[in-house]
C-alpha cells in the first residue's frame, strides 16, 4: 500500500501524494434538532449531497495523482491485525466516556467495558464511528446491555457518541516531517477521533512500520489548563517553522508544550478570536503556495502574533 511512498510532510505547499479521509456515513444520520449543539453542527446536512460532494473531491484528488486512504478500512485492518489495538480502542472509549467522570457510574462503565469486549473488529469500527444508542436494538439483550440500559442517563441518548465531525480528519492528527502528532480535541463530542488515529498509527500493520514516529508532545504541570490542539489550527511552513492558531480550539499551554518538544525552529502563534466563526486558523489563513497565503481581510489588523524561538 505504501511501498512507493516516502511518508512524511515537509510543508503545507507542494504536491499532495497521499491523504487519509473519511467518507461521510451513518454517523451523520444521528444528527437531530436536539443534539446539533452537542455534536457541533449548525444544521442537519443532507447525507446524499454530502457524500456526492465528498466523492467528487476524492475523485479529483485521485485524478491528480493523490492516493486516498479511508479511515474505516484502515481502522478495521488495524483491529484485525492486533489484539492490542482492540484493547487500546476499547480502553480509550471507556476513558473518554461521558460516564467516566465520577464514581456513581462505575457499574455502568464496567458493563460497557465488558460489552465492548464481546464485539468483533467490524462491530468496534461501527461502534466508535457511528456511535451506539442506549436502546435494546443497538445494545442487545445481554446482561451487560441490561445494566447499561438500567443505569444510563435518560438525557443522554448515546452510550458511545457518534463522530459526525470525523469528516474533518485533519483536526485529530498532523504529520509533520516524519512525526505524527495526535492532538487533544477541545470538545467532548470529538474525543474519540484522536483515539482512532492513535490506534491506526501505532498498530496498523504497514503504517506502524512506515518510519513515522508518534510524538508524545503533552507535557503538563498540575497547574496548567487542559491541553488542547486541533489540526485545523496548524500550518507547517517547512524548515522547522510552524504557524499555529491560538483561539477557541487550541490554547496557549498546548502551544508552549509543543514548542518544548524541540522539533521546531520557530513556533509562530497567531491569536484569533475565540469564537465559533473563527474556530481554526484555517478559517482565516490558508497556504496557497510556497510563499503565499490567503488571509481573512477583516481580521488582518486585529490578530496578535507571538514567535517562540526554540533553536538556532
Amino acid at each position: 500500500m505504501f511501498s512507493k511512498f516516502d511518508l512524511g510532510n515537509e510543508s503545507e505547499s507542494g504536491k499532495l501524494m497521499m491523504a487519509i479521509m473519511h467518507r461521510p456515513g451513518d454517523e451523520l444520520r444521528r444528527l437531530n434538532e436536539n443534539n446539533l449543539d452537542q455534536l457541533l453542527f449548525d444544521e442537519i446536512p443532507d447525507i446524499n449531497s454530502t457524500k456526492k460532494s465528498h466523492d467528487i473531491f476524492t475523485e479529483y484528488l485521485r485524478a491528480h495523482g493523490t492516493k486516498v486512504l479511508y479511515v474505516k478500512p484502515l481502522l478495521l485492518e488495524t483491529l484485525i491485525h492486533s489484539t492490542a489495538a482492540c484493547h487500546m480502542l476499547i480502553e480509550g472509549i471507556i476513558e473518554n466516556s461521558f460516564y467516566n467522570t465520577n464514581h456513581d457510574h462505575e457499574d455502568l462503565i464496567m458493563a460497557l467495558y465488558q460489552w465492548l469486549l464481546t464485539r468483533t473488529p467490524e462491530q468496534l469500527v461501527e461502534d466508535v464511528i457511528t456511535g451506539v444508542a442506549c436502546t435494546t436494538t443497538e445494545l442487545g439483550d445481554s446482561g451487560y446491555a441490561a445494566t447499561i440500559l438500567a443505569m444510563h442517563d435518560r438525557n443522554n441518548e448515546f452510550i458511545i457518541p457518534p463522530l459526525p465531525n470525523l469528516l474533518f480528519t485533519r483536526d485529530a492528527f498532523s504529520v509533520i516531517e516524519k512525526n505524527v502528532f495526535i492532538w487533544h480535541m477541545a470538545k467532548l463530542a470529538r474525543q474519540n477521533e484522536p483515539l482512532i488515529f492513535r490506534v491506526i498509527f501505532q498498530y496498523h500493520p504497514q503504517l506502524s512500520t512506515s518510519g513515522l514516529k508518534i510524538v508524545e508532545w503533552e507535557t503538563r504541570k498540575n497547574d496548567q489548563e487542559y491541553l488542547t490542539i486541533e489540526g485545523g489550527d496548524l500550518a507547517y511552513y517547512g524548515q522547522g517553522i510552524l504557524l499555529i492558531g491560538c483561539g477557541e480550539r487550541t490554547n496557549r499551554s498546548s502551544i508552549e508544550a509543543l514548542a518544548r518538544t524541540g522539533l521546531f525552529r520557530q513556533v509562530i502563534a497567531i491569536v484569533i478570536p475565540p469564537q465559533r466563526d473563527y474556530m481554526h486558523l484555517d478559517t482565516v489563513l490558508s497556504t496557497v503556495g510556497k510563499h503565499a497565503f490567503t488571509l481573512h481581510g477583516l481580521l488582518a489588523n486585529q490578530m496578535d502574533i507571538f514567535t517562540i524561538e526554540t533553536r538556532d
